[in-house]
């Protein structure tokens, strides 16, 4: 410990030195006053009491003695380390952790491997490190009141900033062109350790002389390739942006937001920028939803090569060398004959060489080598099959490129990345969240200002009075201009809420931004946005051949080009590439043949005429069109995975080509890559037809779980209108069917669950009856005898916490925790603004808090109708449930001695016990993922209410234990009252029953119980309703 005070207070005072003779004086010189004794004592104070704090929180107190070794360790690479660390955390007022990653896994493990210390990855290390840096250390060093005069203030901190951030870092070119100190290769076992002078063990061979002049001519041709490649938006085929057919991809670039994935998410713990989880994590898996941005993340990276490096936090990509790994085509590659042991840098070589570019491969290595790839693999979800040998190849090859500090990226949509991940130990996953309000508008006003800025004028340059008053006004002119489109755009985004939800995927808002151009009513369904898409292309296809811009028709022989033949031709097209072709792009020969065949086979042509018309209308599509792009020396693909999956809908639908379409539909309903193009084909088919193929989803012989689930999200999609009533009724029941089979899988009864709640879920309380259409709403219990007490978790013996107990009155207790669906009708009924539902203390506190929907109502993991209501107060449950008792005595299924209330903690604990000693209200059978939510299970949020069948108390009552806890009627200090509390006041804590997702397996019991002030609005925490006779 003694060493470690001295070792940080040089490396500041170095620190701060250094930047003020840098960046000039912003940072004042007198944190060098830090040296004085007195001001030592209380630094060195203020370490021993953060490291004392450290080992506190940490439960791994090996994890901390390594860390705080590394930290006193002697070595330059240690002491640069520290210099780090203090700038960033320290210091600055935005910490760059990239810089502080990239230094340790590049430099600091490599010296220390060979020097024979143990150090962690950083995976382990980096809650550790910035636990210290960012939490215990600050707070340590804040409470030393002589520190506080000599410590930068806020501003002068953001100055630093904001000083760092215009601060040009080195360029990566010439980081990739430096030469070692001694440059090695080692063969026969021989071992290289990375460290400034190399040390070899074994033989070794001088490496021969590179040529640095050909690595910097690659790397000046790839850049080329990439942002001519990835750094625009091609919307050529659309008429109003036809003076300049690409967009800057930066112009409308906006960043999202993601959220760890994997392990239960806490709604109270907001989303972060995806670009930090890119600076800060080496190892990223990036989820999303189709169209959600993640190929355009990836793009955005690629983008970022060659452009000037600062030191701005989460400058992303500055100092990176981004290689794109299509991991479709790798796996399409390997599934060639002869190609089951293509190597990942052999299939680069071919991959880059097929799009007709020199080959990379020096550049690729050289920058493996050095630490500075980011290796982005795209699209694992796309790979057809066998996906698990392919993750574990990549697998493979991250860690034989993990050590000298590369970083490696994965993208794949959420459906069905679960059936084979990259190994959670090495990577972090995160999912995008969709765009919220604010987002929206951002991306609006961006897309005002690239469109509006296509048709700006170039005057001439010139410093004279004339030319600047030219270029005021029109910039004057152009912001008008945008201000009124974005404003536009805005209102008929947000006037409907349908639209407003398609606009939360930003593929959908580019779409939508597009149509809004034409002047056309926006649709609210995403089948019917497509839809508009490709008439738009087609049409302005026709437009684009006038230069007046009036209507000329275009032909194809005798067809005229319109949306109808443009599907009858590109359908059965991307149903091909879909079905045969995983990687997405085709030969044009192949894509030439595929054309004409359609033509002979669909309107009767002679070969050789479909083949000449084939040929024109790819080159057409060369030449005017965005929907299908030549991505390489002809080699074609759709301008977007959705486009494919569209298009392959509609040939599924309409194209004669394909044989036994109802097959299909049976044969791809457990295939998560075909999930988006069965749901769009319903979505697509007149109401007759859609009916009939939601059937034919239905009758799918088992296992028919995920049919089942496919067809209400169709269901979902094309609406009330969309189908007959028959297939409502039908779907529901099936729904039903999954969620009362403890052996559906757990994914589909979650999502059985979710859908009944968008759907209509006949199991919620119905205002006019009092009870629930499907399965009952109240669950009866009768007076008597039962056990009462803690049986204490499962790893330890059973205490003799259980002792006989009596309940005087019978009651009924809902079946199911109150959701979100059921609390919407109080707040839609003037929940929060009535007094007379309200306790005493319950509306002082509404008063005083000014709550008008629970804590959690927006947020996107807690508010779907079938969910748990979450984030409610005791006095918001108290007061539905004094609301619910006067509904239901007007209306007249609640007697007048009748009401609804909590539960007390003992009518709690004789509805999940029943009147013998089980553990669980199923019994003593150990939890599964067939009775309760609990940790392990990989949920993120509180489950959809009934997915656990097995799980049933002996009444009937579902989903006592784990995923939330529900609040009672009992106070912790009177725990065996009798009487239901009817307020809480000040300083009393209502009992909680039942645990959480958050607790383990062993947890859990029929005894588990907490308290909390009632005030309490936790993401975890809400309540079930009791029927009771007056006592």
């Amino acid at each position: 410990m003694s060493a470690l005070a001295p070792a940080l207070l040089e490396a500041l005072v170095g620190v701060t030195r250094h930047i003020t003779a840098t960046l000039g004086p912003f940072i004042p010189t007198n944190l060098a006053a830090l040296t004085q004794p007195t001001l030592r004592s209380a630094f060195s104070r203020a370490c021993t009491q953060a490291v004392s704090h450290l080992r506190r929180d940490m439960a791994d107190p090996a994890l901390v003695d390594r860390f705080l070794m590394l930290l006193e360790h002697p070595d330059p690479w240690a002491a640069r380390l520290r210099e780090l660390a203090v700038e960033e955390f320290l210091v600055a007022m935005t910490p760059n952790l990239a810089v502080v990653i990239d230094h340790y896994r590049r430099v600091v493990c490599p010296q220390a491997a060979q020097l024979g210390l143990d150090l962690p990855p950083w995976q382990r290390l980096a809650p550790v490190f910035t636990l210290f840096f960012g939490h215990t250390l600050p707070e340590a060093l804040s409470a030393q009141s002589r520190l506080q005069p000599h410590w930068p203030t806020p501003s002068q901190r953001k100055t630093l900033d904001h000083l760092r951030a215009n601060q040009p870092a080195r360029p990566l070119l010439d980081q990739l062109l430096a030469q070692p100190t001694q440059a090695l290769v080692a063969t026969h076992g021989a071992q290289i350790a990375h460290v400034h002078q190399t040390l070899v063990q074994g033989d070794l061979y001088t490496l021969p002389s590179s040529a640095p002049a050909d690595i910097a001519a690659l790397f000046v041709r790839y850049r080329a390739f990439v942002l001519e490649t990835f750094g625009t938006l091609d919307f050529r085929g659309i008429i109003q942006v036809q003076a300049a057919a690409r967009i800057d991809l930066e112009q409308i670039y906006i960043p999202i937001q993601a959220r760890l994935w994997g392990n239960v998410r806490m709604p109270r713990e907001a989303p972060r920028p995806l670009h930090q989880y890119v600076c800060e994590e080496p190892f990223l898996v990036v989820l999303g939803d189709p169209g959600s941005g993640k190929s355009t993340l990836v793009r955005y990276l690629l983008t970022r090569m060659g452009r000037t490096a600062t030191r701005q936090p989460c400058a992303v990509g500055a100092d990176w060398l981004p290689i794109f790994f299509p991991v479709a085509a790798f796996a399409e590659a390997r599934s060639r004959p002869g190609g089951a042991d293509l190597a990942p840098l052999t299939y680069l070589h071919d991959y880059y060489a097929g799009l007709s570019q020199p080959d990379y491969s020096p550049l690729f290595l050289r920058a493996l080598e050095r630490g500075q790839a980011l290796m982005l693999f795209d699209g694992l979800d796309e790979v057809r099959s066998d996906r698990a040998a392919i993750v574990r190849t990549l697998e493979a090859f991250v860690r034989e490129w993990d050590a000298p500090g590369n970083r490696f990226l994965a993208t794949s949509r959420s459906v069905g990345y679960a059936d084979a991940p990259l190994d959670a130990q090495l990577f972090t996953t995160v999912e995008i969240e969709a765009l919220d309000d604010d987002q929206i508008g951002d991306f609006i006003w961006r897309w005002s200002l690239a469109y509006e800025a296509l048709a700006e004028a170039i005057y001439p340059a010139g410093d004279d009075l004339y030319h600047e008053l030219v270029r005021d006004a029109v910039a004057a002119e152009l912001a008008v201009r945008v201000e009124q489109r974005s404003r536009s755009l805005r209102g008929v985004v947000f006037a409907d809420a349908n639209v407003a939800a398609l606009a939360r995927n930003p593929l959908l808002l580019t779409i939508l931004a597009l149509i809004h151009n034409q002047g056309a009513r926006l649709p609210d369904r995403r089948v019917d946005l497509y839809r508009l898409c490709v008439e738009a292309l087609a049409e302005t296809w026709n437009r684009s051949r006038s230069l007046s811009g009036r209507a000329v028709d275009l032909y194809l022989g005798d067809e005229r080009l319109d949306e109808r033949f443009v599907v009858n031709l590109l359908g059965p097209v991307a149903l091909w590439i879909h079905s045969e072709q995983p990687g997405g792009l085709v030969d044009q020969d192949d894509l030439e043949d595929r054309i004409a065949a359609t033509l002979v086979q669909a309107d009767g042509l002679q070969r050789r005429r479909a083949r000449r018309m084939a040929q024109d209308f790819v080159e057409l599509m060369r030449r005017d069109t965005g929907l299908l792009q030549e991505r390489g020396y002809r080699r074609f693909g759709f301008l977007h995975l959705t486009f494919e999956e569209y298009l392959a809908a509609r040939g599924l639908l309409e194209s004669v080509t394909v044989d036994d379409p109802d097959g299909l539909f049976q044969r791809y309903s457990r295939d998560p890559r075909w999930r988006e193009v069965l749901r769009l084909a319903i979505g697509a088919a007149p109401q007759r037809e859609a009916q009939r193929l939601l059937l034919h989803l239905l009758a799918t012989p088992p296992p028919r779980d995920q049919a089942v689930v496919l067809a209400a999200e169709c269901l979902l999609d094309i609406g009330r209108n969309g189908a007959s009533q028959r297939a409502w009724e039908q779907t529901i029941a099936e729904l039903l069917t999954l969620l009362a089979d403890p052996a559906t899988p757990l994914a589909s009864r979650l999502a059985a669950s979710t859908l009944l709640g968008h759907l209509g879920d006949p199991r919620c309380l119905d205002l006019a009856s009092g009870d629930a259409a499907a399965g009952g709403y109240w669950c009866a219990i009768s007076a008597g005898a039962f056990w009462l007490g803690d049986e204490g978790t499962a790893h330890a013996a059973r205490r003799p916490h259980l002792h006989p107990a009596q309940l005087a009155h019978p009651f009924m207790i809902a079946r199911l925790p109150v959701t979100n669906a059921e609390f919407a009708a109080f707040i839609a009924a003037g929940g929060y603004h009535e007094r007379r539902w309200w306790s005493e203390s319950g509306w002082l506190w509404l008063t005083l808090n000014g709550a008008r929907q629970p804590a959690y109502w927006e947020d996107t993991h807690c508010s779907a109708p079938a969910q748990p209501v979450v984030g409610v107060a005791w006095y918001e449950a108290h007061a539905y449930c004094t609301w619910l008792t006067e509904v239901g005595q007007r209306v007249g299924w609640l007697a007048h001695d009748e009401r609804l209330r909590l539960p007390t903690a003992r009518e709690w604990e004789r509805a999940a016990r029943a009147h013998d000693q089980r553990r669980y209200p199923w019994g003593d059978a150990p939890p599964t993922s067939s009775h309760a939510a609990y940790a392990g299970l990989g949920l993120h949020a509180p489950a959809a209410v009934g997915a656990f069948p097995a799980g049933a108390a002996a009444c009937g009552a579902l989903d006592l234990l784990g995923n939330c806890w529900e609040w009672t009627a009992s106070l912790a200090e009177d725990s065996d009252a009798l009487l239901a509390c009817e307020d809480v006041g000040r300083g009393e804590m209502p009992l909680i029953r039942g645990g959480d997702l958050a607790l383990g397996a062993p947890e859990l019991r029929c005894g588990l119980s907490g308290w909390y002030q009632a005030d309490q609005r936790l993401p975890t925490l809400g309540f079930r309703l009791l029927r009771v006779r007056d006592l």
